[in-house]
């Protein structure tokens, strides 16, 4: 019934087959839910999430701190300004029973190792921003404030926050320092709150190289 998992090189394939005749007591509409990947929300017109929300029954939803939050940010004193939309937006998905996945990539300008380069990485974007913090500590903090916010916003039960999603896309930078990244994410993350749900590090293919073999 379900085919998946194919790569673009060898194939590899994984077949799952449901038996529908037989009975359960799971009731479907308890599971079966809307699940969305958002980029770019500010885009995203009242209407639309009007019309998503009044006729969908809604799942998980999976929001880059990129796009408005990560590179707007100019200091850490301003991050919960620009979380106000998301925490909003966040606060509306937990009321309808869903839950919202956070994706932290990259750094901001301000936190940087090489705030001056303007090179482009193809398909993603400057490589300023996709370069290791020149201070961990401050990326502790950084991540600190963004789970603070949302805890404050009593969503602390609905957020999972996932760090440096796909690095084989984007990083540049070594092995140990994505590493080091990851580690202080997460002590941000369970400092601002010490049952925050917290994952992150996988490839962007199943036949990725960079990355395969990290524990």
């Amino acid at each position: 019934i379900i085919s998946g998992i194919y790569a673009s090189e060898e194939v590899i394939g994984v077949n799952i087959n449901i038996d529908i005749t037989k009975a359960t007591p799971i009731y479907a509409e308890d599971y079966f839910r809307t699940n969305l990947t958002v980029y770019m929300y500010r885009e995203v017109q009242p209407f639309v999430w009007d019309k998503l929300f009044r006729e969908n029954r809604i799942g998980i939803f999976l929001f880059s701190l990129r796009d408005y939050v990560t590179l707007y940010s100019q200091n850490i004193a301003d991050v919960r300004y620009h979380l106000s939309d998301l925490g909003n937006l966040a606060s509306e998905i937990k009321k309808r029973g869903g839950r919202v996945v956070l994706n932290f990539q990259g750094v901001p300008r301000w936190l940087s190792s090489d705030p001056n380069n303007e090179s482009i990485i193809p398909n993603i974007g400057k490589v300023w921003h996709s370069v290791p913090p020149r201070d961990y500590e401050l990326w502790r903090m950084f991540v600190y404030e963004v789970v603070k916010y949302f805890k404050d916003l009593g969503l602390k039960n609905s957020m999972c926050y996932m760090i440096g999603s796909e690095p084989d896309n984007y990083w540049v930078g070594e092995d140990n320092e994505f590493h080091s990244y990851y580690k202080y994410g997460v002590l941000g993350a369970r400092q601002a709150d010490s049952g925050a749900k917290v994952g992150g590090i996988a490839p962007s293919s199943v036949m990725a190289s960079k990355y395969r073999d990290n524990r």
